[in-house]
């Protein structure tokens, strides 16, 4: 998908979920790499990255090629 597509996509969903309609698709966008970068550039700038999160780790430790392993369908969390 491209990133235009991801953004509208994700922009309807609040209007989508208050009326009760359906999502198509849902995984797969929540699966794109465009979704990861965005989120990244927010979380990154915020001053609560540095805070250490349930797992003790901060987000300070976080990278683009990370989120990008993430977000491929091949990811597999127990490695992690």
């Amino acid at each position: 998908m491209q990133a235009a597509t991801i953004q509208r996509r994700i922009e309807a969903l609040p209007t989508l979920s208050r009326s009760g309609k359906r999502v198509n698709g849902l995984h797969r966008l929540m699966r794109s790499p465009h979704l990861f970068e965005r989120a990244y550039e927010k979380v990154s700038r915020n001053k609560g990255a540095l805070t250490p999160g349930v797992d003790g780790k901060t987000f300070d430790g976080m990278s683009l090629a990370k989120l990008a392993d993430i977000a491929s369908p091949s990811y597999s969390s127990e490695g992690a």
